[in-house]
């Protein structure tokens, strides 16, 4: 198959493009290289992918710019491609709404235009909010306490619209905190690890007794994939949720024994307005109904991989292990 992926060269864009590559699918990379976090950590991503010859790169901004010319009716999109950050997207909204919003917006428009038989979008399980409904399931309410989320749901529902409206097949993915090799050096595992291994204290706000389910970024790119050729209805959406909801203090504590080393830990008073919330606990049953789709790497294993992943990449790239 010819798949593009917008977002490649991200944490969760090229872990994907890795998985297509390697069952022999062509791949278009698109990504516009910001630098929310250092630009060379994707260009190593991107270099890495270029040395497949089924895989080939568009520095590209889907806010502004045309990509009609990489779309036509045998090629299926994956669209990944987003600003991230909840507690950035108070001040900078701006920028949320342009690369979550509009961006969206233009892609779709150019597949339905081009005849792309799907489209499947990266939704995130913050759309639900201070959810009061565990595990978090497809029916429970959308209430997003932050820009960003609020930015993720509108992607979501023009997703919705362009099936029910206009025809186009769109599949939106939930995910919930994914973590493992590759992962951004803002997010929380990275800096745990980056932390043990550089001797510093790490910050975490508020008691760290807030749950959240991890999932493994290998199995989020099986679920990209399953996605593809799935039996789901137009404008579907599933939760991919990890099945490993535990407290940041357990995180913590699994990140010390893969480590081999003690954390200190700078408890920070949570912001009065910040868009997070105390737990995140998604069902992945639906998933695993129509889309064939289960976690299958459990934490310790998760952490075990993404340590490992650590220590290979700081000797190459050392900028990848930023002071938490």
């Amino acid at each position: 198959m010819r798949i593009v992926i917008t977002g490649a060269a991200g944490f969760i864009g090229s872990q994907t493009a890795h998985l297509l590559l390697s069952s022999g699918h062509d791949v278009i990379g698109i990504d516009s290289m910001t630098n929310y976090y250092d630009p060379l950590i994707k260009v190593a991503r991107v270099a890495q992918l270029v040395q497949t010859s089924n895989f080939s790169f568009q520095k590209r901004d889907l806010a502004k710019d045309d990509c009609r010319d990489l779309l036509d009716q045998d090629t299926v999109v994956i669209h990944l491609a987003a600003q991230p950050g909840v507690r950035a997207s108070w001040s900078e909204f701006e920028s949320y709404a342009n690369a979550n919003v509009t961006a969206t917006k233009h892609l779709l428009d150019a597949a339905l235009e081009c005849g792309v038989p799907r489209v499947i979008y990266a939704s995130s399980s913050s759309v639900y909010g201070n959810s009061s409904d565990f595990p978090t399931t497809e029916t429970a309410p959308l209430e997003p306490m932050s820009p960003y989320a609020v930015s993720k749901l509108a992607g979501e529902q023009l997703c919705r619209l362009y099936a029910s409206e206009r025809g186009l097949h769109t599949t939106s993915l939930r995910y919930f905190t994914v973590y493992g090799p590759g992962q951004r050096p803002d997010m929380l595992t990275h800096r745990l690890i980056a932390a043990a291994h550089n001797g510093a204290p790490v910050r975490i706000f508020g008691t760290g007794n807030q749950i959240r389910d991890f999932t493994f970024v290998g199995d989020v790119a099986r679920a990209n994939v399953a996605a593809i050729t799935a039996d789901s209805s137009p404008g579907q959406v599933f939760n991919i949720a990890g099945g490993s909801a535990v407290s940041i203090k357990e995180m913590i504590e699994s990140v010390e024994a893969a480590v081999g080393l003690g954390q200190r830990i700078q408890q920070i008073p949570a912001p009065p307005v910040s868009g997070d919330v105390p737990r995140t606990d998604g069902s992945a049953s639906l998933a695993e109904s129509i889309l064939g789709w289960k976690p299958t790497v459990d934490l310790d294993q998760g952490i075990s991989a993404q340590v490992d992943d650590f220590r290979s990449t700081h000797a190459q790239l050392p900028r990848y292990a930023i002071s938490a």
